[in-house]
């Protein structure tokens, strides 16, 4: 059995819609409502039996359940879910004939009751009636399965980001001089043999007691790769087009519950700097057993088996127009020496 987490950030594509009923019943109140949580909150303040409600639009995700958590000091609520695949038009007619489809799913809480939903991915409206007479409240929530073993978790995703550098990395050094391979990722989704992520793969060598960064990449992309009873096994990485072809290759390959996210996620700190090579640089370290140089460069002159370290001197932000740097010379010598 999955257990289950609440989550901890918003469901996308959640609307409040903000209809919300109250109808009075010997000075009783009853109401519906999306709450700031994108959740469904009904609150019963000594609400007299068939005071109803809605709200809507409430969104289960691919790997969502919905859980109804009852707090009622006394009586009952009829709880149920209808789909939801049009918006209301300028009098409500539209959202009201919604509503008058067969629920998908209902049930009566009272008390403590906590009911797990069997409600597919969707967006649908949630109903809610007094069947006897109610205080307190009913909770609504989403919440995101829990798998156990999942691929990119521990040992699995360090399984499989070796194999990513492995395969995304040339050491072009290793002739001459300690030669690492690394790969970090930002994580949207995965299913059905695909990853979906922010990929950094970045080489580096020692030199002199001191790691430098050589090659990389970074990017979007989908890993592709096959689970067995031996572990995960990398089959290919596909890296996202640059400029403006990169929209429409996201669109085309993304599904649809991790494109918003993919998109609109900002690689750079507010310094400009690639927020996973700072992480990658922390691993390396860890790595290797040495500092990484994070002030001069390293230039390698495989024809001549000579290197030259040289001093960058940067000003402005990288991620902007005003980035400029210059160099100077700080030490040369021989490799193997």
């Amino acid at each position: 059995m999955k257990t289950l987490k609440a989550m901890k950030h918003a469901v996308l594509g959640i609307t409040a819609l903000g209809l919300a009923a109250a109808l009075a019943g010997c000075g009783g109140q009853f109401s519906v409502v999306c709450n700031e949580d994108l959740n469904i909150e009904i609150t019963a303040e000594n609400a007299s039996k068939d005071s109803t409600g809605m709200a809507g639009t409430f969104t289960v995700g691919e790997n969502n359940t919905a859980v109804i958590e009852s707090n009622l000091d006394k009586g009952t609520v009829h709880v149920q879910f209808s789909s939801f695949d049009a918006g209301p038009d300028a009098d409500g007619e539209e959202l009201k004939s919604e509503t008058q489809k067969t629920p998908v799913f209902e049930a009566d809480v009272s008390g403590t009751d906590s009911v797990s939903c069997e409600l597919e991915a969707g967006d649908y409206l949630v109903g809610a009636t007094v069947t006897e007479k109610a205080n307190g409240k009913v909770f609504v929530n989403i919440v995101e399965n829990e798998k156990t073993g999942d691929l990119l978790e521990g040992t699995n995703l360090a399984d499989l980001m070796e194999q990513v550098a492995e395969s995304e990395i040339t050491k072009s050094y290793e002739e001459y001089l300690p030669d690492e391979a690394l790969a970090n990722a930002e994580v949207f989704g995965y299913e059905d043999g695909e990853a979906y992520v922010y990929l950094n793969a970045q080489e580096f060598v020692i030199l002199n007691g001191k790691a430098y960064e050589m090659s990389g990449s970074a990017g979007k992309a989908i890993i592709y790769y096959t689970e067995s009873e031996d572990g995960v096994k990398l089959e290919n990485v596909e890296w996202s087009p640059d400029g403006e072809d990169q929209d429409t290759w996201l669109e085309e390959n993304i599904p649809e519950q991790y494109l918003k996210e993919m998109q609109s996620y900002d690689a750079y700190d507010e310094n400009g700097f690639l927020k996973l090579n700072t992480k990658m640089i922390a691993k390396a370290e860890e790595n290797l057993g040495v500092p990484v140089e994070r002030e001069n460069l390293l230039e390698i002159d495989t024809e001549n088996g000579t290197y030259t370290i040289v001093k960058t001197i940067e000003s402005g932000n990288p991620a902007q127009d005003n980035y400029s740097f210059k160099t100077e010379t700080v030490e040369e010598g021989k490799l193997g020496e």
